[in-house]
């Protein structure tokens, strides 16, 4: 290997980019290089010849999310979240903690995400306290008195 090549980082110190944008110019074919293996090196002679002249197009545009190629993975849907049912009238009104979190909405945002067949986590202490206090409380309410 020429020690006169430069390294993806060397070059973009050069140009006052990320080493990761050099390493997309190269991929594109926009910035001339050799790759061995899963290295890129530049000459310096061509680097220069780039800055006079300009920057070639891309050989091959990168396809956008929607124009991939059949066989390569479909996009991400974006993240949809779970529509609030209605208040029936039994439901317990939404109290909230003295944080100011809206557990019974969490819970009702629980309840509609598991009835589309998602599954849920929930990692707030704090949710599960106030759950069993309510839970705490319907049964001593249910409790006939003695």
């Amino acid at each position: 290997m020429n020690p006169a090549l430069m390294k993806p980082e060397e070059v973009a110190e050069r140009l006052a980019v990320s080493p990761k944008v050099v390493r997309q110019w190269l991929r594109d074919g926009r910035l001339p290089g050799i790759r061995l293996g899963r290295l890129w090196r530049v000459d310096p002679a061509e680097l220069e010849r780039v800055i006079r002249e300009g920057f070639p197009q891309a050989r091959e545009p990168v396809p956008k999310p929607a124009e991939r190629k059949p066989g390569r993975k479909r996009p991400r849907r974006p993240a949809q979240r779970p529509q609030e049912a209605p208040e029936s009238e039994t439901e317990p009104k939404p109290t909230a903690t003295p944080r100011g979190k809206d557990f019974a909405a969490l819970e009702r945002e629980i309840e509609a995400a598991r009835k589309k067949g998602r599954r849920v986590a929930v990692l707030d202490p704090e949710y599960y306290a106030w759950k069993q206090a309510r839970d705490r409380a319907a049964k001593q309410r249910k409790k006939p008195d003695a």
